[in-house]
């Protein structure tokens, strides 16, 4: 299910850099879908140089991976 979510995630995405997960890289963020190895679920982690950068990037991809998570349920 993770490989479908993903799948998703790199079409909307398409320059992410693809290894056991998704990174996207900015000059000003980097952000990361991944899956735990250690539990069943997806992770999303962002990492911005100011607050407010951060917040913005987060809503943006966390929106992204609910509505690929959405996609891969039906």
């Amino acid at each position: 299910r993770f490989e479908a979510v993903l799948a998703m995630l790199q079409r909307e995405y398409p320059d992410a850099k693809q290894f056991d997960g998704l990174l996207i890289e900015t000059d000003g963020h980097w952000t990361l879908f991944r899956p735990s190895g250690t539990e069943p679920i997806l992770r999303l982690t962002v990492e911005a140089k100011s607050d407010s950068a951060l917040a913005g990037f987060f809503e943006r991809y966390s929106g992204s991976l609910r509505a690929a998570v959405d996609g891969a349920r039906r």
